[in-house]
């Protein structure tokens, strides 16, 4: 369990400073150089501190991560990263979602 801070600093265009709070909690699973599994569920919040009125409107996220790697034959494994984050805004317009899937198949020499 891990809380974090996160802060835009920004000079020039105020609409882009912001302040955001998450927690992230996760597991690791590894059995040897066989197999091995790491998730991770990161809730929290990021406030735009100029408010409603900029470009830019505040969200809630709960980002999704699993990485992992099995092996399938001899030296060759299979490795998997995923990684899902959804913001729910303020403004519903400004909704948003970014998923990444990356699967390979890896030789050790």
């Amino acid at each position: 369990l891990e809380p974090r801070y996160a802060q835009m600093f920004c000079d020039d265009f105020e609409e882009e400073r912001y302040q955001e709070y998450s927690i992230i909690t996760g597991f690791e699973l590894m059995t040897s150089d066989k197999f091995w599994l790491i998730f991770s569920y990161e809730p929290g919040i990021r406030n735009y501190l100029k408010g409603e009125d900029g470009l830019y409107s505040d969200f809630y996220l709960n980002r999704l991560s699993l990485m992992g790697s099995i092996s399938v034959y001899k030296e060759i494994s299979a490795d998997l990263f995923i990684i899902h984050d959804p913001e729910r805004h303020t403004r519903k317009e400004d909704d948003f979602s970014i998923t990444l899937i990356s699967l390979s198949l890896s030789k050790q020499f």
